[in-house]
């Protein structure tokens, strides 16, 4: 079995947000804060076993199984 995971282009925080909350109104800072969000995003995924980002599974199906795993359960 083998399984393949896209990542869907979706943050789970709006950099708009972020900056609001930081109170900061230029966009020097928007390819940096970006990171920041998906360093943040991984490290909670890594941390927790869980996703908080959408994300798209295709399921591919060698010698198939009655059961498909997948990597990471939703937070709910």
């Amino acid at each position: 079995m083998n399984a393949i995971i896209e990542k869907l282009e979706f943050i789970s925080l709006d950099i708009a947000v972020l900056k609001w909350h930081l109170r900061l109104e230029s966009n020097l800072e928007d390819e940096y804060l970006s990171k920041i969000i998906d360093m943040a995003t991984e490290t909670f995924e890594n941390e927790t076993g869980k996703s908080i980002l959408k994300k798209k599974y295709r399921y591919v199906c060698n010698g198939c199984s009655s059961k498909m795993y997948l990597p990471m359960q939703p937070v709910v």
